[in-house]
């Protein structure tokens, strides 16, 4: 007879999961995906917008360096200004123009950015030789943009160029 409850017991007792609880892991395991995939896209952003930002402090330290050096253009003139201007032609391109127009009226390098990096507003940032004094006085910050994000470079008064996260 005890034989006899003890199959009962094994029949009753069998292993396996419910559906109910196979759906709540799957729900679980999506709601991690979904957070590790906007951790991956987001984290992707801030690296272009990291590369973009050595880009444009690349470029700044150049147009500061013409006008350290007196850059000359294709005439042979030497420029009294240089500028770096974001923004121009188009969002995601910045120039360097040799100034002033009746003086230095050949030299202009256009550049775009990588990676759909964009700038947000137009201040430019001037150097005149033969000291590469910073104009505007006081500085600029140049706003660059992917999605949602976005990071600074910073020029000072002295002329130090430094990046970082927008204030």
């Amino acid at each position: 007879m005890t034989h006899i409850i003890k199959m009962k017991i094994k029949i009753k007792t069998k292993k396996g999961f419910t559906l109910l609880e196979v759906m709540a892991v799957m729900g679980i395991v999506a709601v991690m995906t979904a957070v590790a995939l906007s951790a991956i896209v987001n984290s992707r952003n801030q690296t272009e917008l990291e590369s973009a930002a050595n880009e444009v402090m690349a470029a700044i330290r150049e147009t500061q360096n013409y006008a350290l050096t007196g850059k000359k253009d294709e005439s042979d003139n030497v420029c009294t200004q240089y500028t770096f201007s974001p923004g121009t032609p188009t969002n995601n391109s910045y120039t360097i123009l040799g100034g002033p127009i009746q003086t230095c009226s050949n030299f202009s390098v256009t550049q775009k950015l990588s990676g759909g990096v964009t700038f947000n507003g137009s201040s430019s940032i001037s150097f005149s030789t033969p000291h590469a004094d910073v104009t505007p006085i006081g500085g600029a910050t140049i706003v660059l943009i992917k999605g949602s994000n976005d990071y600074c470079v910073f020029v000072n008064n002295a002329g130090l160029i430094t990046k970082g996260q927008c204030p």
